[in-house]
């Protein structure tokens, strides 16, 4: 079976911990789990890791989620985003729908 490798994005401390131990990683073929805490970040983790899948909050000070799967978009289009967010602002959605090739919750 393919191991497969993540990248967690949230500003937020808990959220990332709860995310990442929140789930069998192991279970679902998922071998390393990256962790975020900026867009800076993430673009850092992505020139530097192999990453299959990012999980990723729209909303974070210092760079969205969406601006982040713009850029993640120009150099690593291969790379599968899960959005998730607990704002209920509808343009959100649309963005992450003109992006494509997302997931969101």
């Amino acid at each position: 079976m393919d191991k497969y490798h993540i990248l967690l994005v949230d500003d937020e401390e808990l959220a990332l911990a709860g995310i990442e131990s929140g789930v069998s990683w192991s279970r679902l073929g998922i071998d390393t789990v990256y962790k975020a805490d900026s867009m800076n970040m993430a673009l850092q983790t992505i020139a530097a890791r192999h990453v299959d899948l990012m999980i990723c909050d729209i909303e974070m000070p210092g760079g969205s989620g969406l601006e982040l799967i713009r850029r993640v978009r120009e150099k690593h289009p291969e790379i599968l985003c899960i959005f998730y967010t607990c704002h209920a602002e509808f343009s959100y959605c649309q963005e992450a729908i003109r992006l494509g090739r997302w997931i969101m919750c």
